[in-house]
């Protein structure tokens, strides 16, 4: 990796474009920002495909059936739209607005080690899952650990450290 690869901008997929919509070169878009709507708060998408990135100005973003319908600057016709379908809809993460004290992105949890309070280390977070009731972390290094992120689990976060320590019995030691 070259010197200075850590000064790039670090791009935060937040969608995805779907299928065309009517004649004027709209497109379908699927959220995946939590609320859904935050979406519509960024005026300018990084546009991905085949990993090549273009930047474009969304001129209207509203809710339509389960998602929303954007419109770009310069894409004014079905066949320009086409081109886009299926495109990964990206921000710089600059642009992510703060966060309160104990939250976080997704984006910066994943690759933490992760650490037991006895000082075993488990492994590192590869995947967050979604569940519903609470999100889960995946953690792989020697085997592979579900941990709840609850507070009786997760007893610290750190960063800076790159390092999470949780509250975790191992039940299939040997």
């Amino acid at each position: 990796m070259s010197s200075h690869a850590s000064h790039l901008p670090q791009k935060v997929i937040i969608g995805r474009i779907g299928k065309t919509f009517g004649v004027h070169g709209w497109l379908h878009i699927h959220s995946f920002c939590e609320p859904p709507e935050n979406i519509t708060q960024y005026p300018q998408w990084q546009l991905g495909k085949q990993h090549r990135w273009h930047t474009r100005t969304v001129t209207d973003c509203k809710p339509h059936q389960n998602g929303y319908i954007a419109k770009f600057e310069h894409i004014d016709s079905p066949e320009e739209a086409k081109t886009w379908v299926n495109a990964d809809i990206a921000i710089e993460a600059s642009q992510l607005p703060d966060l309160g004290n104990n939250e976080y992105y997704q984006k910066d949890l994943i690759g933490l080690t992760a650490k037991t309070t006895q000082g075993r280390i488990l492994g590192n977070v590869v995947e967050i899952l979604e569940t519903g009731a609470n999100d889960v972390f995946v953690i792989e290094g020697n085997g592979r650990h579900l941990i709840p992120y609850i507070d009786s689990a997760i007893i610290r976060i750190d960063l800076a450290e790159r390092l999470i320590v949780v509250e975790w019995e191992l039940t299939n030691d040997t």
